[in-house]
């Protein structure tokens, strides 16, 4: 492959795809994450069962921000899930409401808006019985936003100010 450009040199693919990435806006901090993606993804699968439920959990809302923004909604939802099934079966609820959240917000990314309204439910009920109020607050807009992309707006205004 010729990548010449306007000069003699020749350019690298790495080269070409750091460029690329740069007037992408994304910055080589997160070059890393790209490239190692498939990996991560997959070990919060692997580590969602038996002695290694804990790293699974500290992993997957790290990855599920990065996951949303560069739009790999797919694997956000993969991941949202593995941590959500993860903090149930040792009885994290912290950790359930935040995958929740996160799973909510991926399947909404995803168009999966019906799936979605009923992730931010269950996070808005498991936010309540912990008594976080932020979280629940959190919860009743990001339904709010599924509601709207439903179509459904006064049910929306009524989520936004329950």
């Amino acid at each position: 492959m010729d990548l010449h450009g306007y000069d003699d040199a020749p350019v690298t693919a790495d080269q070409a795809l750091q460029s690329l990435l740069r007037a992408l806006g994304v910055g080589p901090e997160h070059a890393w994450l790209d490239r190692e993606r498939a990996g991560l993804v997959a070990a919060v699968h692997w580590a969602r069962e038996g002695k290694h439920v804990d790293t699974a959990m500290r992993l997957a809302p790290c990855l599920s921000g990065y996951l949303r923004w560069r739009r790999h909604f797919d694997d956000a939802i993969g991941v949202g899930s593995a941590a959500q099934k993860a903090a149930h079966a040792i009885g994290n609820r912290r950790c359930e409401a935040m995958a929740w959240n996160n799973l909510g917000v991926a399947l909404h990314g995803s168009g999966r808006v019906d799936v979605a309204v009923a992730a931010h439910l269950r996070n808005r009920d498991l936010c309540r019985e912990l008594g976080d109020r932020q979280g629940e607050a959190e919860a009743w807009h990001n339904f709010g936003n599924a509601l709207a992309a439903k179509g459904q707006i006064d049910q929306a205004m009524e989520a936004y100010d329950p």
